[in-house]
């Protein structure tokens, strides 16, 4: 099998994970921007945005339920921002033990 001009090896399969990692990262990031376009502008929902909810939700939902009860005085929701955390410890710990 052939992965961008090399062959696909076991090797390669961390470096993948890790790109998939960011990848849902700036996916989460494309949410929040969206949000914020669509509330300023006040444009509906449109198909792209409903596609990265229900990519980012499955994450997004249970860090929004744990860390609700710490921002619910502010009445910001800081989920995005925890699970872009997350992801970014993800990648630090699986470059740290594939050492990628």
């Amino acid at each position: 099998m052939v992965f961008f001009g090399g062959r696909l090896s076991l090797r390669s399969l961390p470096e993948i994970l890790i790109a998939l990692v960011a990848l849902y990262e700036f996916c989460i990031v494309l949410r929040v921007l969206l949000g914020w376009i669509r509330y300023f502008a006040k444009m509906e929902e449109g198909r792209f945005s409903y596609v990265l909810y229900r990519i980012t939700e499955p994450v997004l939902y249970p860090v929004r339920r744990t860390i609700h009860p710490l921002t619910n005085a502010i009445g910001i929701d800081l989920s995005p921002a925890a699970a872009i955390l997350l992801c970014e410890i993800l990648q630090y710990l699986m470059r740290l033990i594939f050492r990628a």
